[in-house]
């Protein structure tokens, strides 16, 4: 086919009458449309292409999707520049679902009103194109999602910013990871994690506009081209619109998956005018919406740049702590009020750093979490406690119990059990000698965390629910889970000393609790008053300041010494 140039506001020649006939002979498609992608005229060849039956379908049909989201941008970048585009292959989506390459002549037009539409014509090629055209989408794409590549994300971002400049319009640059996604790996396996990525890539597209992009970095992350920005309210609202998207439930094999995701959002110009900056600045606001709790999002703040390097540095301080054996454990007592003993030691993580001294968890866990530490310092805290119990009791020290946290990542760890098992059998300790203590936040009322709870059980450990009251767990859920052992949050104790209502509700669970054969530890006992307010209420076993500090094993085994 000759090529036809196509300049602004001037109709192909092929629109004439004899050029129209001779079109639709070969097979030849015409088209014109808005850039939202309403179709105000084509012909009949144009219409069997993407799968309608006639002209006047594709017309009835007016507003059209047939391009193929992630390849649009791009044209119509291009278009701004060159107004015309000759012998261009393009992905089309027909009216069932399938793809159609055709090769395409466009021109960048103005319609009746003045607005900028596209015209052009196009033939089928074949169903996808070959040779280097083949080798060019390959290497631009991501094969999985059929989205841009992070390489094709940064070329589109160069262009976005020098079309905003002349402009002066704001662009967003947005990084979104879906949360706990390895959970769904894990738990689903990566064929139906996979299938999920593609809805989500789906549902990104589907929540923007023709003119954005969506590409895949990698993994489970996402970057985002929001051009043409009114204002931080307008972004708001599509951050907001784009995380309700993806928290749908997804109905795969007959499972409904809940998947959430945490966005970060940088601003050009103000947050920086590199595309490196813009998308370093966006991930570094997506790991503050992680921070603050996940399934939402952050705008980009010069501070968080800071934290983020501070995070950055903490891993890598991790990781030396832990070949220069810098982690510790410290031992704080559960107490039977009733007897005077120590019924339970509760193992306490610590980071002995070289300078800062004595760290507590709650300063590097979320760090040792996002450097994927926090399995390996789990596992390390698991064999020490469960080793330094064995050699305790061995040593004729006391009748107690360890009780050892387990984390989220831990609990949803795919061979827990085994790795569990495993430690028990080369420590060589009796497992009802180990409390594994799981907090309420943790638990996901479904049946995998039931098959773990009794595959744990099974091992026979003693399981202690964490946290309670801070959860979504109730009062019903102790009958059907199979735990030793209630924790009442400190919170719940300092509320029940100043309100009757958070009293009875206390009252209600050690109640409860006793009557299904649960024992019940009250934590952050710290005032005589408390001690008084629990014995009242016939809880005997404490825990907290009131009775002791964690300390370290040297001291903890001087205390059980004196108390045998």
């Amino acid at each position: 086919m000759a090529k036809i140039r196509l300049r602004v506001g001037q109709r192909p020649a092929a629109m004439e009458t004899t050029g129209h006939e001779l079109l639709e002979r070969r097979k030849v498609g015409f088209y014109r449309q808005t850039l939202d992608g309403r179709v105000v005229e084509c012909n009949d060849a144009f219409a069997k292409i993407l799968g309608y039956d006639s002209r006047e379908e594709v017309l009835r049909t007016g507003q059209l999707d047939y391009f193929v989201k992630s390849d649009f941008p791009t044209l119509i970048a291009a278009l701004e520049d060159l107004r015309t585009i000759d012998n261009v292959s393009v992905c089309l989506r027909r009216r069932n679902g399938t793809l159609v390459w055709v090769n395409q002549n466009i021109g960048s037009i103005e319609d009746d009103g003045g607005e900028p539409a596209l015209e052009g014509v196009m033939f089928e090629t074949s169903d996808e194109p070959s040779g280097s055209e083949r080798f060019e989408y390959q290497i631009t794409h991501d094969p999985l999602t059929g989205l841009p590549n992070r390489s094709l994300f940064f070329d589109r971002l160069l262009v976005s910013l020098a079309q905003s400049q002349r402009r002066e319009r704001s662009i967003a640059v947005c990084v979104l990871d879906l949360d706990h996604f390895d959970l769904i790996n894990s738990t689903f396996g990566r064929g139906m994690a996979d299938r999920l990525l593609k809805i989500v890539g789906d549902r990104l597209l589907d929540a923007l506009r023709i003119e954005d992009t969506v590409a895949r970095f990698g993994s489970d992350e996402f970057g985002l081209i929001l051009v043409d920005v009114e204002n931080e309210v307008a972004l708001a609202s599509i951050a907001q619109r784009l995380l309700e998207g993806i928290s749908r439930p997804v109905n795969l094999d007959g499972h409904d998956i809940h998947v959430n995701a945490s966005l970060g959002v940088a601003m050009y110009p103000t947050d920086g005018t590199e595309p490196e900056t813009l998308v370093r600045n966006a991930d570094t606001a997506m790991y503050r919406a992680k921070d603050v709790g996940r399934n939402t999002w952050q705008f980009f703040e010069p501070e968080t740049n800071a934290r983020a390097f501070e995070r950055q540095m903490v891993v890598r301080a991790l990781r030396d702590a832990i070949l220069n054996d810098e982690l510790i454990l410290h031992y704080q007592p559960q107490v039977n009020v009733q007897t005077g003993k120590i019924d339970c030691l509760e193992a306490l993580l610590r980071w002995n750093h070289p300078e800062l001294g004595m760290v507590s968890p709650e300063d590097f866990l979320p760090a040792a979490e996002q450097g994927g530490l926090v399995l390996q310092i789990g596992e390390w805290a698991l064999r020490t406690a469960t080793r330094q119990a064995r050699a305790w009791i061995a040593s004729g020290l006391g009748d107690f119990r360890m009780a050892i946290n387990l984390s989220w990542r831990q609990f949803q760890q795919p061979d827990l059990i085994r790795r569990l098992g495993t430690i028990i059998l080369e420590e060589d300790i009796d497992p009802s000698r180990i409390e594994l203590e799981i907090s309420e936040r943790t638990i996901q009322h479904n049946d995998r965390t039931m098959t773990t709870l009794l595959g744990l059980k099974n091992l026979g450990v003693k399981l202690a629910l964490d946290d309670f009251g801070v959860g979504r767990s109730s009062l019903n859920d102790l009958k059907r889970m199979p735990f030793d052992t209630v924790k009442i949050d400190p919170s719940f104790l300092h509320g029940a000393m100043e309100r009757l209502d958070e009293a009875a509700l206390v009252q209600a669970v050690i109640t409860l609790a006793r009557a299904l054969g649960l024992r019940v530890v009250a934590e952050g006992v710290e005032t005589n008053d408390q001690l008084t307010f629990l014995r009242q209420r016939n809880c005997t076993e404490m825990q907290g300041f009131f009775f002791g500090q964690p300390i370290a094993a040297k001291g903890m085994e001087e205390l059980l010494r004196m108390q045998h």
